[in-house]
């Protein structure tokens, strides 16, 4: 089960997740708000994002990214499936 608990994301991010979803809603991308946002802050608490990166990117790596970790993210567990790595994934 995801713990929520773990998320280490600040109303800044989620300000920015926002006007992520604002811009992806904007540009024709079907996607649903609440399940967005609790998508990318599930994901980044086992793939941490650069959100800044993510929101600065152009549309078709926007579209990339939050399908795919729509369609990967493991709802039970957090985890990200099928080897799919957001391109907006931290570098370690």
């Amino acid at each position: 089960m995801i713990d929520w608990d773990k998320s280490t994301w600040t109303k800044a991010d989620y300000k920015a997740v926002k006007r992520i979803i604002d811009r992806a809603q904007n540009e024709g991308m079907n996607v649903d708000r609440m399940s967005t946002m609790m998508d990318l802050d599930a994901c980044n608490m086992v793939c941490p994002i650069d959100l800044a990166k993510l929101e600065g990117f152009d549309t078709a790596n926007l579209m990339h990214d939050l399908t795919g970790i729509a369609r990967h993210l493991n709802r039970e567990t957090g985890e990200l499936g099928g080897c799919f790595v957001p391109r907006c994934a931290k570098v370690e």
